[in-house]
């Protein structure tokens, strides 16, 4: 691979896989690759040091920036004003992303289980940046969960139109793996975010994407566990695939 001098080869070390990345013009850019890169402009990132792997976690984080291009594969500063926001906007972009993905009035729950354990796996904070890319692809993955017939990614920029296929799988494969693929939804964690999200809307009013009923029943339960023993078997399959076709690339491929 060949890089000007203005270019920043990053390599991961400490681990199975090498992961590379681009730096150009204070804008960094990456892919998932097979081969370990050399040379004069090479920089390790060390995961079996805290510092690295902190360094490692930033990096991975740039895509869930709502500035970061998934086509140039750059971070383009300054597109979004730097204000968190609001509780309208939260609620509204929820919303809109259940109705486009016709999804379950239960699935802001599982959202927002998800998003929490993502959260403390990662020792990242939710921020004006990123969340609405988290948001959006917990509720998706919360779909595939809760629901056979739940849309599959192919689908959802048919749906909504200004995401790409490219964005959904990069942002899904990136979750999962910080996740560890963990997505089983147990009874206490579903009935306690519940009345979190029961009591925050009707203080607000904001109650129209929430289920009419309470916590779910045993046999509701039992059924969504056994949902997820099945979705997360498949996507730790379709996820091992990929890697391992990467890892199987000529030097130099794509």
């Amino acid at each position: 691979m060949e890089s000007s001098g203005e270019d920043h080869m990053v390599v991961v070390t400490g681990d199975k896989s090498s992961i590379g990345a681009k730096k150009k013009n204070g804008l960094e850019a990456s892919t998932l690759k097979s081969q370990t890169m050399g040379g004069d402009n090479t920089l390790q990132i060390d995961v079996r040091t805290k510092e690295g792997f902190k360094d490692l976690v930033r990096w991975q984080m740039r895509i869930f920036d709502c500035n970061y291009d998934f086509e140039t594969d750059q971070v383009i500063e300054g597109l979004l004003p730097e204000e968190n926001p609001t509780l309208e906007e939260l609620y509204y972009y929820c919303k809109y992303v259940i109705i486009s993905g016709r999804m379950e009035k239960e699935i802001p729950i599982l959202c927002l289980v998800y998003i929490e354990r993502f959260l403390t796996k990662t020792g990242i904070l939710l921020n004006h940046l990123n969340w609405r890319r988290l948001t959006l692809i917990a509720l998706c993955l919360a779909s595939k969960i809760w629901d056979d017939d739940s849309l599959e990614n192919v689908h959802f920029p048919k749906v909504m139109p200004e995401i790409s296929l490219k964005e959904i799988a990069s942002l899904e494969k990136v979750f999962l793996q910080y996740l560890d693929f963990d997505l089983l939804m147990r009874g206490a964690e579903y009935a306690k975010y519940y009345f979190i999200l029961n009591t925050f809307a009707s203080g607000t009013g904001m109650n129209s994407c929430l289920p009419p009923v309470g916590p779910l029943t045993a046999a509701k339960m039992s059924d969504l566990q056994n949902n997820t023993n099945k979705v997360e078997g498949e996507l730790r399959e379709k996820y091992e695939i990929m890697v391992s076709m990467q890892k199987t690339m000529p030097s130099g491929f794509g």
